[in-house]
């Protein structure tokens, strides 16, 4: 049996030191990112893309629900989503994940 297709959903502002880290630990576990953007001025979304991410901005407008939805919105992964923090990285291995 085969794992699903899984996509990573973050929303992410001004995190250019940490992004390609973080991105770098779930590369291994889901299949795509889809990156949310609420107003960065840093080179975040450049390291994002660079990685293959999905990218997408939106204006704040205080509702992480919204931001949320709006990258789950554009996820292909046929139901199954992960959504991370940029404080949480990923420290699993993809056989982990082969009872979802």
């Amino acid at each position: 049996m085969s794992r699903p297709f899984i996509s990573l959903c973050m929303i992410v502002k001004n995190e250019a030191e940490r992004i390609a880290a973080c991105l770098q630990s779930a590369r291994d576990v889901v299949d795509e990112v889809i990156i949310t953007d609420t107003g960065f001025t840093d080179g975040t979304m450049d390291i994002c893309r660079s990685m293959g991410a999905s990218v997408d901005s939106r204006e704040w407008d205080d509702s992480f629900a919204k931001a949320r939805n709006s990258g789950i919105a554009r996820a292909t992964g046929g139901g199954f989503y992960g959504w991370m923090r940029m404080k949480n990285w990923i420290t699993m291995r993809v056989d982990s994940c082969a009872s979802l």
